[in-house]
């Protein structure tokens, strides 16, 4: 899940903690897996170095492709 940009620290800290409750239940795990969902954790942190690398290795990927949007 995201929140906007200039959401509060204070605000995504109690919702990252209320999420990382929720997402460990089991019911709550099984149920969303069985929707098909890949269910996981991450901090804030984890996070955005995780989309940092992700835009990196498409930009590579894209450039390599010699694509060009028209």
């Amino acid at each position: 899940m995201f929140a906007p940009t200039g959401t509060p620290k204070a605000a995504l800290d109690q919702f990252s903690a209320a999420l990382a409750k929720v997402v460990a239940q089991p019911e709550v795990h099984n149920r969303l897996t069985a929707m098909g969902l890949t269910v996981g954790f991450m901090t804030q942190q984890q996070l955005t170095q995780r989309e940092h690398a992700y835009a990196q290795a498409w930009t590579r990927i894209i450039k390599t492709s010699g694509f060009e949007p028209k």
